[in-house]
């Protein structure tokens, strides 16, 4: 009917804009990020330990600006249904690796440890949205864990009741998830805590969108207690 057609007019037109603004956005502000590395790495010249504290600031505020730019977006093709997967014959050491490159500097900042039991696998996946749930997982075990802590990511094969599937799991030994918020925290807009948006940084998209991603791909995802001590993040993939 009409006003059938006219939602799906303004669902159109509100995509189309938010993808130009994040468009917009991010390539500024991309280039700004950019300038900002370079100049804290003394690409231009040394400089004071004030001003690259204030540098600092500015490039972590930049960063989340850019991270929640790119959540939005990516929340509004889960809402919208077009957020699609390009599945290949995929290696599970690629993915991994790719976003292990992603998050190095994060890790290097509060000297964490990153180690790993990698299988040699191959998956009919779209490596590009492992990567994004890789990169997710990783950001958030590096966040709620203490300088020079250890992170553990492990990749093997289970048998299940859906059959053969590819366990991914990163372990870390932050603060932990509470047993209530085990399965709301892959909701839209959960924060375990209400000031980690401002306090830490992040959207409470982000497990959201790796949810979604997870179940395209026939799979399932969750988190449970580190009997160690923080959490472990996991999914699971077919793997045949």
């Amino acid at each position: 009917d009409a006003a059938a057609t006219e939602r799906k007019r303004l669902e159109s037109i509100k995509r189309d804009l938010l993808g130009i603004v994040t468009h917009e956005l991010n390539t500024p502000l991309t280039s700004a990020r950019a300038s900002l590395e370079l100049l804290l790495e003394g690409v231009y010249g040394d400089m004071e330990q004030r001003a690259k504290d204030h540098l600092a600031l500015s490039l972590r505020s930049l960063q989340r600006v850019l991270h929640l730019s790119g959540d939005i977006l990516a929340a509004e093709r889960v809402h919208s249904g077009t957020l699609s997967l390009n599945k290949r014959q995929t290696k599970s050491v690629d993915y991994v690796w790719k976003a292990l490159e992603m998050v190095a500097h994060q890790a290097e900042e509060k000297a964490i440890y990153i180690e790993g039991a990698i299988g040699l696998y191959t998956v009919n996946a779209d490596e590009d949205r492992l990567v994004q749930v890789m990169i997710n997982f990783l950001n958030n075990a590096i966040k709620f864990s203490n300088e020079k802590a250890r992170i553990s990511i492990c990749v093997r094969k289970i048998l299940t009741d859906k059959g053969s599937q590819l366990l991914t799991e990163i372990a870390d030994n932050g603060r932990g998830v509470p047993p209530a918020f085990a399965n709301r925290i892959f909701e839209k807009f959960v924060q375990v805590r209400p000031k980690d948006d401002s306090s830490i940084g992040g959207s409470g998209l982000g497990l959201a969108i790796c949810k979604v991603i997870i179940d395209q791909h026939a799979g399932t995802i969750g988190v449970r207690e580190n009997p160690e001590g923080g959490s472990i993040f996991w999914f699971t993939i077919p793997s045949e």
